[in-house]
């Protein structure tokens, strides 16, 4: 997870420790931060997460799970 150092001084923007991030205001859907926040990065953990979620809501513990590399390699830029 990124952290965030914040400042006293509101006009400086935040050292985030991350390639790219993104703080939007969830009502106006108006940016109010960014750090290149428009460039194509892989999701990485959340994608891991959600793999693993549907796994787990569909098969039981004791069933082996097979990823074809199709599927493995789908998302890559």
């Amino acid at each position: 997870m990124a952290e965030i150092e914040t400042s006293s001084n509101s006009s400086e923007p935040p050292q985030v420790n991350s390639r790219s991030c993104i703080v939007l205001d969830r009502l106006s859907h108006s940016i109010l931060y960014g750090k290149n926040e428009k460039n194509k990065v892989k999701m990485a953990s959340t994608t891991k997460i959600m793999t693993a979620t549907v796994v787990l809501e569909h098969v039981s513990l004791d069933q082996m799970v097979e990823v074809s590399k199709k599927a493995a390699g789908t998302g890559r830029f």
